[in-house]
């Protein structure tokens, strides 16, 4: 299993993915942001929905 506090979080949704960030900070999980060439690269393989 991973090590560490950090996730990123995908959804097909804004409202969806800021209810987790929300709930894992409050958990005392860190939600960084993604490097835009991450983004760029993440973008690539996922729906237009995708969040």
């Amino acid at each position: 299993l991973p090590q560490g506090n950090r996730l990123a979080i995908l959804t097909n949704a804004g409202g969806p993915g800021i209810l987790s960030a929300d709930r894992a900070e409050a958990e005392g999980l860190a939600v960084p942001r993604l490097s835009d060439a991450l983004q760029e690269r993440l973008r690539e393989h996922l729906p237009a929905a995708a969040s």
